[in-house]
């Protein structure tokens, strides 16, 4: 999944099931902001207040690459699966760690945060419960569009004979066997329909259903939080179907396209994404480098995310 689904379609359900605007924002931003967190490097930030004293030297948690070569040279695949792949975009509980969706390890993610969020009284504390909860959205999503495959490198992962449309489908990755590298990003677009076999079986995939049944999944566990209706008008869902299915072709960044395209489904949500908005309103940089020096700015959103990813992934440790 892409950013239409983690944040823009994952900002209209969170309205949807009851919470305002402000808290769908937060929440949504966490969970796109997953597939744009990958700084890797030490940093020293200065000018800290006691209570978060422990950023001081602090490595950022890594929940995405951005390019297979960033994948393959920072440390090697099986850094990658245990501190990235399988924590965030990948949760199984299967022993052989093939993913599978509303699995109890995305489930239990999920109600955590829930629950975090229910006992979130304070300012603070509700900030931090909602990016956490904007995390576990992602990862539990996650689950629906990478189903069938397996955050490691493994032939269990291999796939044959990829066609879009009846049309063949040929790609760079397509011998890869990491995660659903096989099948490049055609698990992750919302527009797309796509057929392929793996382990001897046929599969033919339409993202814009399938993606539409996570959203459904995830409203049932916020509506239920909120006590909003269950009772949903199904033409909302099948409004969810054809933005979809129409979703224009855009590259990474290009968030101007994405927004026009949901504002003419949603007219009355507002969509403003920027992934370097909370990085650079927490942190001033004074002394670029190996480990780069920052000034502390007093919003403190982005050091929540990290707190709240690094507690996510510690769940996965000996797991793996």
């Amino acid at each position: 999944m892409r950013i239409d689904f983690h944040y823009h379609a994952t900002k209209v359900l969170c309205m949807l099931s009851g919470f305002s605007e402000s808290d769908a924002q937060i929440t949504a931003y966490a969970s796109q902001y997953v597939d744009d967190a990958s700084d890797e490097n030490e940093i020293y930030i200065a000018g800290l207040p006691p209570d978060l004293s422990m950023y001081k030297y602090f490595k950022p948690v890594q929940t995405a690459h951005k390019t297979l070569l960033q994948f393959i040279t920072q440390g090697g695949f099986k850094k990658e699966h245990t501190t990235v792949y399988i924590p965030f975009h990948f949760a199984a509980e299967r022993n052989d760690l093939i993913v599978e969706p509303d699995n109890n390890i995305a489930a239990e993610i999920l109600k955590d945060a829930l629950i975090s969020l229910y006992y979130g009284q304070t300012t603070i504390t509700r900030l931090k419960a909602l990016i956490k909860l904007g995390i576990a959205l992602h990862t539990y999503a996650d689950t629906w569009a990478h189903q069938g495959f397996s955050g490691t490198s493994s032939l269990s992962n291999a796939v044959n004979n990829i066609t879009v449309n009846g049309a063949a489908y040929n790609h760079v990755t397509q011998n890869l066997y990491i995660g659903h590298a096989g099948l490049d990003i055609l698990p992750d677009r919302s527009d797309c329909n796509y057929q392929y076999e793996k382990g001897g079986e046929f599969f033919d995939i339409d993202n814009s259903q399938l993606f539409t049944l996570a959203l459904k999944a995830m409203f049932n566990y916020l509506a239920n939080f909120n006590n909003a209706d269950l009772n949903v008008d199904s033409a909302i869902w099948q409004l969810f179907i054809e933005c979809f299915k129409n979703c224009p072709d855009y590259e990474d960044g290009d968030i101007q396209t994405i927004n026009r395209h949901y504002e003419k489904y949603f007219k009355d949500i507002p969509f403003y994404y920027d992934e370097n908005e909370w990085k650079s309103s927490c942190l001033y940089l004074t002394s670029p480098g190996i480990r780069p020096q920052y000034i502390h700015r007093g919003d403190n959103r982005w050091l929540y995310f990290n707190g709240a990813a690094s507690d996510q992934a510690a769940r996965f440790i000996g797991k793996m």
